[in-house]
């Protein structure tokens, strides 16, 4: 039964002409919902528009201020008002601008406003930029404690949770083409990888994070990973990762491969495969020579192999190279002699770490490296 106290619409044509906000939202819903006709909805969303528009106008919000923002966007005749959510996006912007100046702690509310906000009733994507630049310095400066039951809000709030609900849109492809996002989403898939391979296979992980049509927009970052050089988290994410993609492609299994072979070798099925990616290489000078293109552009040979103590997985892996790859092995004993005898300087440093133990082991191998390099190496010292 409805109470005698209900308003009817010539009371809310009536708080309309006198601007009464509260009142209005108050008694607008006691308009039965099969009255609530197209002047009915243009009503609300008129009055909507303006309370909004007077609560912009004050130099100072209040967290009522954002919370009507919150209560309003729950309203069915709103929930597809452009121009309301133009105006709830500005408002909740500045609130958070404002409340964050205040107080950013993690047990700070103002998280809880941001996740309220952003989730309910659902994101408003065109406001991702401004956001992430109002809250980068926050996120640098206010780390949360994931045991602390009042940092809880601050713990979701991410640059990935902000960009979130954009990489399962139809605006996903074109986002993910930012280079932006990029940096955000590979940040986010390297810390759930090393967090949670061992239960989740690396595919289905990316299927929670984003539509493949956005990953498929990371191949090139995940090329660049491998063809700067080195091994690394990135790297054997960046190799996984293009696996799983169908995209792990020449040169950029080789170059892990050589990575692989002159770090820290374990036997298994990369050690066997990259063994017989070098022995291809073998038969193939041109591949060698665009491999050694991109190679002498490192800043850091990979040869932490010759570091450690099993002299005979050394000396089998340099002699691999030497047979296959011998335009390697002459760079890196080129590049050693060059730095010690001052024939070529390096303002970054020398990029073959591992010299006296690389020419240590090829010492050991017949037709490695020629003997008068070897000599002219031990003359340095």
């Amino acid at each position: 039964m409805r109470a005698e106290t209900s308003y009817s619409l010539k009371d809310l044509e009536a708080l309309e002409k006198e601007k009464a906000y509260q009142e209005f939202f108050k008694h607008a819903s006691d308009i039965r919902p099969s009255e609530r006709n197209e002047y009915w909805k243009e009503m609300v969303a008129n009055m909507a528009e303006g309370y909004l528009k007077s609560l912009k106008s004050k130099l100072i919000l209040k967290r009522e201020d954002f919370k009507t923002t919150q209560e309003l966007a729950l309203w069915p005749a709103l929930a597809e008002n452009e121009f309301f959510k133009i105006h709830r996006a500005d408002l909740s912007l500045k609130w958070l601008e404002q409340c964050l100046s205040d107080d950013a702690s993690p047990d700070s509310a103002c998280w809880r406003d941001l996740t309220d906000f952003w989730q309910n009733p659902k994101a408003f994507v065109d406001l991702v930029p401004k956001l992430l630049r109002l809250l980068k310095p926050y996120l640098q400066s206010s780390v949360p404690d994931p045991l602390n039951p009042k940092h809880r809000a601050r713990s979701v709030v991410s640059e990935y949770f902000i960009i979130a609900p954009i990489l399962f849109s139809e605006l996903a492809e074109l986002q993910c083409q930012k280079p932006e996002f990029q940096e955000i989403l590979w940040a986010k898939l390297k810390t759930q990888w090393s967090s949670e391979l061992s239960s989740t296979g690396l595919k289905q992980l990316l299927g929670t994070l984003a539509v493949n049509e956005c990953w498929k927009k990371l191949v090139p970052t995940a090329q660049a990973l491998l063809s700067r050089g080195g091994l690394n988290e990135d790297t054997r994410l960046g190799r996984e990762f293009l696996k799983s993609l169908r995209a792990l492609h020449s040169p950029f299994q080789e170059f892990y491969s050589l990575n692989y072979l002159l770090g820290y070798p374990l036997k298994g099925e990369d050690f066997n495969h990259s063994w017989a990616l070098v022995q291809k290489l073998g038969k193939n000078v041109t591949k060698r020579e665009v491999l050694m293109q991109q190679i002498s552009t490192w800043e850091r040979l990979p040869g932490e192999l010759f570091t450690q103590n099993d002299d005979t997985k050394k000396r089998a892996i340099l002699r691999h190279l030497a047979l296959n790859f011998p335009d390697y092995v002459d760079y890196y004993a080129h590049t050693c002699l060059n730095f010690y005898t001052g024939a070529k300087s390096y303002p970054q440093g020398n990029p073959a770490l591992h010299c006296k133990e690389f020419f240590t082991t090829a010492k050991e191998i017949d037709s490695a490296i020629p003997r008068s390099m070897i000599q002219k190496f031990e003359e340095q010292f």
